[in-house]
């Protein structure tokens, strides 16, 4: 099931980049000089491809449901990698994370809501250490309540994050601006719940798997947009963490296991009637052979 978890993720990204491009003429054209939003084609175009795009990847798990193929619940049979990359890989974005939070600390001190950068930015360091711990745990077996306060970290991080995005904008009088910030970092936040739902036994795989395609999506589109540097890595490791768990899920597709109440089907055999029968008319034959070679 790897070539199908790679073709998800390279159609995510691509579609990723051509909403990218098309956000970025958008940002080009569609604004005048004082930033105010001007009538353009590309205000139109811009939905348009994420509409198309969310209703392909609705496509792409409705076609899985009908595969006959069925998803891993369990928690620790669906993040076990079995290569050796895959908890370096995990720690690598989770640095990416780190790194992107630490230089919102540095960068945001004098912004009128620093306040909330540095909870973001603490949220996004604790978010970071918890994913590459989150990649360990199936190995290792971690306890079922840590897994979960693990999971919830990301959780926590895209929330603040929302309210932070519709505060700082929240006196912007062009939409556009951060209509697209919005939706990227809500799509998120759904990926990252459904996700939580694995640890917590609820989860439910083909809405993981669905939002953890738009969220990356949508992140990606998001990029094309001017913001600070450490938001910007920030969303580039949220970026690879969807991609990463859509890998995972995509890749441990199995076929459908059989019941609890399932035997194998039982050989045919007579009734107990019948074998008795069978055996007085063998037993009167022999019987007779034998008196006709006494007489």
């Amino acid at each position: 099931m790897r070539k199908n978890a790679l073709s998800i993720c390279c159609f995510t990204c691509a579609a990723g980049a051509i909403g990218a491009f098309c956000r970025w003429l958008q940002n080009q054209l569609a604004f005048d000089e004082t930033g105010l939003s001007a009538a353009s084609a590309w205000n139109y175009i811009v939905p348009l491809v994420l509409i198309a795009a969310a209703v392909c990847f609705y496509c792409i798990v409705a076609r899985y449901k009908r595969s006959g193929l069925e998803m891993t619940t369990d928690f620790y049979g669906t993040f076990d990698g079995s290569t050796r990359l895959f908890v370096p890989l995990a720690w690598v974005i989770g640095a990416a994370m780190v790194f992107g939070a630490l230089i919102l600390i540095a960068t945001g001190a004098a912004d009128a809501n620093a306040v909330l950068y540095r909870v973001l930015a603490a949220l996004g360091v604790i978010s970071g250490l918890a994913f590459g711990a989150t990649a360990m745990a199936a190995r290792r077996r971690y306890q079922p309540g840590l897994v979960c306060a693990l999971a919830t970290a990301p959780v926590l991080q895209f929330c603040l994050w929302l309210i932070t995005s519709y505060k700082v904008n929240s006196t912007n009088p062009t939409v556009w601006v951060y209509a697209v910030e919005i939706l990227a970092i809500a799509a998120a936040l759904l990926a990252f719940y459904y996700f939580a739902g694995y640890p917590y036994g609820r989860c439910k795989p083909y809405s993981s798997l669905y939002f953890s395609m738009l969220g990356a999506f949508l992140c990606i589109v998001a990029l094309a947009d001017d913001r600070n540097s450490g938001l910007q890595l920030m969303l580039v490791s949220a970026v690879c963490m969807q991609l990463f768990w859509a890998w995972m899920i995509t890749a441990h597709r199995h076929a459908p296991l059989p019941s609890a109440g399932e035997t194998a089907p039982a050989e045919e055999t007579a009734p107990a009637g019948e074998e008795k029968l069978a055996d007085v008319s063998v037993n009167s034959i022999l019987d007779e052979f034998h008196d006709g070679q006494d007489q």
